[in-house]
């Protein structure tokens, strides 16, 4: 049996990031914890494919950004996409690929989920829970 395939597009965002408690700073990380954090915690039993879309601050997000994440949806093979965010422009990003995604297309049928992460990866690593 074919096992369902998730494409993840990262684009950055809070759960690519470092919180500094002492500072009430944050910095992104160099590369994404994403799908590292689902093989070793969530042990899926799907395929998980990953993109790297960006790695910025949701308020850093730009269309041209926008426009890479569109493209990565219509190359996808997969039904099932997942684009990790910002929280601060997430929904202008939403309404940049609602407005661009018609029903004709083949990317009408695909289910598409973004998500921001209120607290970064660093929070679940020490222990807590979201």
């Amino acid at each position: 049996m074919n096992q369902p395939t998730y494409q993840l597009l990262i684009t950055g965002g809070t759960i690519d990031s470092e919180y500094d408690i002492r500072t009430y700073s944050v910095s992104l990380l160099p590369k994404s914890v994403v799908k590292p954090y689902i093989d070793k915690y969530i042990r899926p039993d799907f395929v998980v494919r990953e993109k790297v879309i960006s790695l910025v601050d949701g308020r850093q997000m730009t269309d041209a950004i926008r426009e890479r994440i569109l493209q990565a949806i219509r190359e996808s093979k997969s039904n099932n996409i997942i684009i990790t965010h910002g929280t601060a422009t997430m929904v202008e990003t939403g309404q940049y690929l609602k407005q661009r995604i018609v029903k004709r297309s083949k990317i009408a049928g695909q289910e598409n989920r973004a998500g921001g992460g209120v607290l970064s990866d660093d929070f679940l690593a020490d222990g807590c829970a979201v």
